[in-house]
């Protein structure tokens, strides 16, 4: 079993968030483990698997979605989890958001919940 370091997460939480809007959703789904889950925002309903999970990514190009990192990635010493937040701008409309991601043993997310509000 590999110990995935805060580095490794850091770098993950990176290419996550330049993939955002982004049309390569393979690239995308590559950072994903199977049987992930988004909750995207906190409160709406949980999005299960690689399947359902693409399909919410999908959604964001026609939008004009794209993120930038509004500071550091905080990653956990023991290299589970991290914290991080990022802007949305879609069609002039930016919004600070908060991911909140769990990885596995070989730095795949596993979950994500996504704490923001308009």
């Amino acid at each position: 079993m590999a110990t995935v370091t805060s580095t490794q997460l850091e770098e993950a939480c990176t290419a996550y968030v330049s993939l955002v809007g982004s049309e390569d959703l393979d690239a995308m789904m590559a950072l994903w483990a199977d049987g992930c889950t988004v909750e995207d925002p906190v409160g709406t309903e949980v999005r299960v698997g690689k399947d359902a999970v693409r399909e919410f990514y999908a959604t964001l190009p026609p939008m004009g979605v794209s993120a930038t990192l509004a500071g550091p990635v905080c990653a956990v010493p023991d290299g589970k989890a991290a914290a991080f937040s990022f802007e949305i701008d879609t069609a002039g409309l930016v919004m600070n958001v908060i991911d909140v991601m769990t990885f596995d043993e070989e730095g795949k997310i596993t979950s994500m919940t996504a704490y923001w509000k308009m």
